[in-house]
């Protein structure tokens, strides 16, 4: 059976998994990783589900190759993507470290808004 991020692939790809898949995500941890936070559980309560395909198409063009691109990598990452953002990063023309969670833009949004606003002028120097 094929495995994506450890995860068996489903048969097939078709249909939704549901938002709170305790193999998948822990959504408080994207947010700001305080289940108990209000305002986080106000978010989670607001996720729809994903798509399976979402989680387990196989890429077959790699747009980072033709044009300029980035990635973020959040502190506090505590998802499977967290895992494995090093590599994923280093394939990647820019690398910008915020502080937060996997959604750093709920997180920690002044700090995002900051990186946001570097991508939008140009500035690509590594953090």
């Amino acid at each position: 059976m094929r495995k994506r991020h450890g995860i068996p692939a489903p048969a097939s790809l078709a249909g939704l998994r549901h938002p709170e898949n305790p193999d998948f995500n822990m959504p408080a941890a994207f947010y700001d990783g305080d289940a108990t936070n209000p305002e986080t559980a106000s978010a989670v309560s607001r996720l729809v589900p994903q798509s399976l395909r979402s989680d387990f198409e196989t890429v077959r063009h790699a747009g980072r190759r033709s044009v300029p691109n980035g990635y973020v990598i959040p502190d506090e990452d505590v998802s499977i993507a967290g895992t494995m953002a090093a590599p994923m990063a280093a394939r990647t023309d820019t690398v910008y470290r915020c502080p937060g969670h996997h959604a750093p833009f709920y997180s920690h949004p002044g700090d995002f808004a900051e990186i946001l606003l570097r991508i939008a002028e140009g500035t690509t120097r590594r953090s």
